[in-house]
C-alpha cells in the first residue's frame, strides 16, 4: 500500500496503479531465468506480449493500465515502444512524478526499424516517489544494483545515471477503429 503522505499528494488513478505495483512486490520468475511465473504469464497475455519475453515494461503496463493511466497502444510490453509513442503524445519529461514511468537507456542508437535514431530503452520502472529519494517499482530487475534482466519485482532507487526520460501518468487513450488516438491529457490527473 501506498503511504499515507503520499496518497495525498496523486490522483486516484496513480493511486490504484502504485498499489497494484506494490502490492506484486515480491513477484517472482519461476522458474529464476525463465521470465516467466504465474503472475507474470497472466500480464503478458494481457498485454498481448510473447510469454517468455523481458517483463519490466508489461510489470509497468498492467500497474498503469489498473489505474487507467497511459499505455502505449502497440506492443507495451516493448521498452522502445514507451518512448516512441510517448514522444508522439508529448508525454515525456525530464521531472520524474510519482506514477511516471522511468526510462532506462544504454546510450546507444537504435541502428533500424522503427525505432532507428532514438536512443535504446532498455529498461523501465513506476515512479513510486520522488522525495526524499528518488524511487521506482521495478520488475524483470534484481535486489542488488541495476539490472535490466533480473528476476523479481522490487523497490529501486532510480539509477539517476541510465535514465533517458519519464512518461507522465496521462490517461487512457480511447482510440477509433483504426487505432487513432481520440483523446490524450497529460499529467497525473484522472
Amino acid at each position: 500500500m501506498i503511504p499515507a503522505s503520499l496518497a495525498a499528494q496523486v490522483s486516484d488513478g496513480v493511486l490504484r496503479a502504485l498499489d497494484f505495483a506494490l502490492e506484486n512486490i515480491g513477484v517472482c520468475e519461476d522458474p529464476v531465468g525463465s521470465n516467466r511465473g504465474p503472475e507474470i504469464d497472466a500480464w503478458t497475455r494481457e498485454l498481448g506480449s510473447p510469454v517468455g519475453s523481458f517483463w519490466c515494461a508489461i510489470a509497468v503496463a498492467k500497474a498503469r493500465k489498473e489505474g487507467g493511466l497511459w499505455i502505449p497502444a502497440h506492443d507495451a510490453g516493448a521498452c522502445n515502444e514507451w518512448l516512441y509513442e510517448a514522444r508522439l503524445l508529448r508525454l515525456t519529461s525530464d521531472t520524474p512524478v510519482p506514477g511516471a514511468a522511468v526510462l532506462y537507456t544504454n546510450r546507444v542508437p537504435v541502428a533500424s526499424g522503427p525505432y532507428a535514431g532514438q536512443l535504446d530503452v532498455v529498461h523501465i520502472g513506476l515512479v513510486l516517489r520522488v522525495t526524499p529519494v528518488l524511487m521506482s517499482i521495478e520488475g524483470n530487475t534484481t535486489l542488488g544494483k541495476y539490472d535490466r534482466n533480473g528476476y523479481v519485482q522490487t523497490l529501486k532507487e532510480v539509477d539517476r545515471s541510465r535514465v533517458m526520460c519519464y512518461v507522465l501518468p496521462g490517461v487512457a487513450v480511447k482510440t477509433v477503429a483504426g487505432g487513432e488516438p481520440l483523446n490524450q491529457r497529460a499529467g497525473g490527473s484522472s
